[in-house]
């Protein structure tokens, strides 16, 4: 018995150590949307985007198989750079069997956004800061982007709205044509 709680505690342990290495690889960690707030985003989305919808930074993969459900005849990709999350959520969408869902462990900013309709995001104000060139030089003019809690630095968003989530409020910022 003893045997078999320390092994247990010895994989918590890793499995801490190697979230805790790759979010500072990658400058975040893989916290997720809280479902109240994914729920009101997602409403903030258009009927029916122009394009993939995106979301930067997966985590778990909720939020890609709640704009599956939404979605169904869109192709949903969701990035998620850190290992752990990744495979939870390709083990997640496997097991949904949704058909329209991509999840990709790459660096997003690597990617095109050129054919993307919507992108969600839930990232940190570097990641806002390093992506608003990307939005203003590859998002198509009906592209719509909704952040939840950072804000592009420079460009208005077109709706802010604040709303109580558990003990704190969530701010979620929505984009139309993020351009200059």
């Amino acid at each position: 018995m003893l045997l078999v709680t320390t092994l247990i505690i010895f994989f918590i342990m890793l499995i801490i150590i190697i979230i805790e290495l790759q979010s500072r690889i990658s400058g975040t960690i893989p916290a997720p949307t809280w479902a109240k707030t994914r729920n009101r985003m997602i409403d903030l989305f258009p009927e029916s985007p122009d394009g993939d919808i995106l979301e930067l930074g997966c985590g778990w993969g909720s939020t890609v198989l709640a704009l599956s459900k939404r979605f169904p005849n869109h192709h949903v990709i969701g990035y998620e750079i850190t290992t752990l999350p990744f495979w939870m959520s390709k083990l997640r969408i496997a097991l949904s069997r949704r058909k329209n869902i991509t999840i990709l462990q790459k660096n997003f900013m690597a990617d095109s956004f050129e054919n993307a309709g919507a992108i969600f995001t839930y990232l940190t104000f570097r990641h806002m800061k390093n992506l608003e060139p990307k939005f203003i030089a590859e998002l198509k003019e009906s592209a719509v982007v909704v952040s939840h809690s950072f804000p592009l630095p420079n460009i208005p968003p077109a709706t802010t709205e604040i709303f109580r989530e558990g003990f704190w409020n969530s701010t979620v910022y929505v984009y139309k044509t993020p351009k200059n």
